[in-house]
């Protein structure tokens, strides 16, 4: 792998600093982003990106300060890991709509056993950038961007109970499209 990283790499100073950081914190940074995941494939996927933005911003580490140089690995690791968490929480709090659109479907699983295809969650990503405005911006800052009601409601300058409103109304204009779409297959 190291290789590929290399290949990125302008000047000979930039190589020598890549190649010791992949030798000396790989590990280390697999350790950390094992931390927050358990799926061996994330875990090479995150330190992947985050070699990538090591070489993208190679010029601020010197490896003559080895905790400096370690310390930055770990910061970006564990930031990327939790990244990675809330993409996919957010992914999961669309694949909670459509099962509760499909609840009739699928009313002898557990939630747990559910799966929902790739299909499934395009459509509703589309359904709500189609919604008007004040349902739209609402639902992607609740299940895209993860924010809580009471953030919403003081970014969009609106109360907390009218931000919980236009959530509702939302969720129910998803699941009527959904239906719709479905009704079409």
């Amino acid at each position: 792998m190291i290789e590929l990283y290399l290949l990125m790499i302008e000047t000979e100073e930039d190589a020598e600093k890549v190649t010791y950081i992949y030798d000396n914190y790989h590990s280390l940074m697999c350790y950390v982003a094992g931390k927050n995941i358990k799926n061996s494939y994330d875990i090479e996927d995150i330190v992947h990106t985050v070699m990538l933005k090591i070489i993208d911003n190679i010029a601020i580490f010197d490896i003559k300060d080895e905790e400096h140089t370690k310390n930055l690995c770990c910061l970006i690791t564990r930031q990327r890991s939790i990244d990675f968490c809330k993409a996919k929480k957010n992914h999961n709090l669309f694949l909670d709509e459509a099962i509760d659109y499909d609840d009739s479907a699928n009313a002898d699983s557990e939630p747990e056993c559910i799966i929902i295809e790739q299909d499934t969650y395009k459509i509703i990503l589309k359904i709500i950038e189609s919604l008007s405005d004040t349902y739209k911006d609402v639902c992607k800052m609740k299940y895209i961007e993860g924010l809580k009601e009471r953030e919403i409601a003081s970014i969009l300058d609106i109360s907390p109970k009218a931000v919980n409103q236009r959530i509702q109304r939302g969720k129910q204009l998803i699941r009527k499209a959904l239906i719709r779409e479905k009704l079409h297959d």
